[in-house]
């Protein structure tokens, strides 16, 4: 039986993520 795919989580900081390059589901903004 094969594992389920985990979540990868992408963090970044100001400009650093600001286009990422790659699509994306869902974008948590934080404070």
């Amino acid at each position: 039986m094969a594992a389920a795919a985990s979540p990868t989580w992408v963090f970044g900081y100001g400009s650093l993520i600001w286009n990422p390059g790659f699509a994306y589901d869902a974008r948590v903004v934080g404070f």
